[in-house]
């Protein structure tokens, strides 16, 4: 039938949204969403602002997004990240944030 879309195209088309993420580059996009800054994720993960700040470049290119924001929605909606509210709330405290 015209103007529909077989299952098997629609999870090609799905995959091919998802991009291939590094072990940090999953870790550092998990704190994002948990709204940590550049420096708070820098302590935590032991690397260099300036790192933080290319990985979060990195990430926002693979998704094809505009901004941090955008790029761990996109995470989410495609399952790349499951967002856990209470993941991180030890560590907010420590950092200061609730």
């Amino acid at each position: 039938m015209p103007g529909k879309i077989s299952v098997r195209r629609l999870i090609l088309k799905i995959k091919k949204m998802i991009p291939v993420l590094t072990n940090k580059q999953l870790q550092i996009l998990e704190l994002m969403a948990h709204g940590f800054t550049n420096t708070e994720i820098a302590k935590i993960v032991r690397l260099s602002k300036r790192s933080i700040e290319n990985i979060r470049k990195s990430i926002v290119e693979k998704f094809e997004a505009n901004n941090s924001t955008e790029a761990v929605s996109k995470a989410i909606f495609t399952g790349v990240l499951a967002y856990e509210p209470d993941r991180f709330s030890e560590l907010k405290q420590q950092q200061g944030k609730s």
